[in-house]
C-alpha cells in the first residue's frame, strides 16, 4: 500500500494577501513622491539668515574742538535731545582778537591810573599851598580893615565930641597930631574929616580884598572836589573803564558759545565713540556713531553659489521670532561690505506691514517671496 499526497492542497498564496501588499507598496510609494516635491520646492526656495541692522548716524566736528567730556557709553540706547558729547571750539581768532584788545585796555588803564594819581597829588599840593596864602592874605585884610573901621570911628568920635581950646600934648594921638603946628578949630574939623574918610576907605579895600580872597579860596576848594574827575577825563580813565567791562562781556559770550552740547536727533543706540575728553578733535572727523532704531534694515549675506535669482527689486519673507512674517525688498549690494568667503551682501528694506522691534543685531531668517 503506497502513501502520496492530497490532491486538493494548493501550493501559492492566496489572493486577498497580494492585494494588500501591493496596495501597501503604493501607498509607500505616493508619499515617498510627495516627500521629494517638497523638498525639491525647499530647495528652490532656500531659506537664509540675515541680521538686523541701523542707519548709522555719524555726529562729526564742525570746527577743531577739544572733546570736555563725553556722556554715553558704547551700546547705550538714547533718546531725542540727549547730549552725548560736550566739546569747545578752539582757533577762535575774534576770541584772541578781542582778548589782545582787553589786555592793551587794562595796560592803557593802569598808566592813565598812576599818571592820574601822580598828577591829581601835584596840583592838589599846589591848591592846597594857594588856599593857604589866600588864608593868610585874607586874614591879613580882615586885620587891616578891622583897624581902619577903628581908625575911621575914632576920627568920627573926635569930631563929634572934640573942640581945639580944649586939645593938649596930653590930649592923645589924634589931638598932637592937629596941634602940629596949631590949628583953629575949622581946620581940626576937616583935619578930622579927612582921616575919618580916608580910615573907612581903607577899611572898605581891605574888606574887598579879603572878600577877594576868601572867593578865591571858595573857587579853589570847589576845583580841589572836582579836580581827580577833571584828570580822570584828561588821560581817557573813564573811556576805558567803559570800554574794558564790554571786552569782557564780548569774550564771556564768545566763550560760552564755544562750549557745544552735542545731542541725538532720534531714538537709538550708541554703536561707535570715536573721541575721549581732553582729545583734540579736527573739524570734519567723526566723534560718535549712532544706530538709528527708526531706520532699519537687514544685513544679508548670500553664498557666492545662490546669487541666482538675487536681484535689485526681489521681494523676501522675513520670519521674525514668533512666527511673525514681514517681507522686504532687496535694494541693492552694500558696497561698504567687499565679498568675504565667497559670500556677498546686500541690505533689504522693509516694505508692506511695519517690522516688528527687535535688538539690534538679532538673526531672522529670509527666503525669496514668491
Amino acid at each position: 500500500m503506497t502513501d502520496s499526497a492530497p490532491a486538493d492542497v494548493p501550493t501559492h498564496p492566496s489572493r486577498p494577501a497580494g492585494l494588500i501588499a501591493t496596495a501597501t507598496v503604493a501607498i509607500l510609494a505616493v508619499f515617498a513622491g510627495l516627500s521629494v516635491s517638497r523638498w525639491i520646492s525647499a530647495d528652490d526656495q532656500p531659506r537664509m539668515q540675515a541680521v538686523v541692522m541701523a542707519s548709522q548716524r555719524e555726529l562729526v566736528a564742525k570746527k577743531d574742538v577739544i572733546v570736555q567730556e563725553v556722556l554715553v557709553t558704547d551700546g547705550q540706547s538714547v533718546n531725542t535731545g540727549d547730549t552725548l558729547v560736550v566739546v569747545r571750539t578752539i582757533g577762535d581768532e575774534d576770541v584772541q582778537s578781542i582778548q589782545g584788545r582787553l589786555t592793551a585796555a587794562k595796560q592803557q588803564l593802569a598808566v592813565a591810573v598812576a599818571k592820574q594819581d601822580l598828577e591829581t597829588k601835584l596840583r592838589l599840593d599846589q591848591i592846597d599851598a594857594e588856599i593857604h596864602e589866600l588864608s593868610v592874605q585874607a586874614a591879613d585884610c580882615l586885620k587891616q580893615h578891622f583897624s581902619h573901621q577903628v581908625q575911621r570911628e575914632a576920627w568920627l568920635d573926635f569930631a563929634k565930641n572934640s573942640d581945639a581950646s580944649q586939645l593938649s600934648p596930653n590930649s592923645g594921638v589924634l589931638a598932637a597930631a592937629l596941634l602940629e603946628p596949631s590949628p583953629s578949630s575949622g581946620a581940626i574939623q576937616v583935619r578930622a574929616m579927612l582921616e575919618q574918610e580916608s580910615a573907612r576907605n581903607s577899611a572898605e579895600v581891605f574888606d574887598a580884598k579879603a572878600k577877594l580872597c576868601e572867593a578865591r579860596i571858595a573857587k579853589l576848594k570847589t576845583l580841589k572836589s572836582e579836580l581827580p574827575l577833571q584828570i580822570q577825563k584828561t588821560h581817557g580813565i573813564d573811556g576805558l573803564n567803559r570800554q574794558i567791562p564790554s571786552l569782557e562781556t564780548q569774550i564771556a559770550s564768545l566763550e560760552s558759545s564755544r562750549i557745544n552740547a552735542m545731542r541725538v536727533t532720534g531714538e537709538g543706540i550708541v554703536t561707535g565713540i570715536r573721541c575721549r575728553a581732553g582729545e583734540r578733535v579736527q573739524a570734519g572727523e567723526t566723534l560718535l556713531v549712532v544706530a538709528d532704531s527708526a531706520i532699519r534694515y537687514l544685513d544679508l549675506s548670500v553664498p557666492s553659489e545662490q546669487l541666482d535669482g538675487i536681484s535689485v527689486g526681489r521681494r523676501f519673507e522675513i520670519s521674525f521670532p514668533g512666527e511673525q512674517i514681514r517681507h522686504g525688498v532687496l535694494r541693492g549690494q552694500l558696497a561698504t561690505r567687499p565679498a568675504e568667503n565667497g559670500h556677498v551682501t546686500f541690505r533689504i528694506d522693509p516694505v508692506g506691514m511695519l517690522w516688528p522691534h527687535v535688538p539690534i543685531g538679532a538673526r531672522v531668517s529670509v527666503s525669496p517671496a514668491e
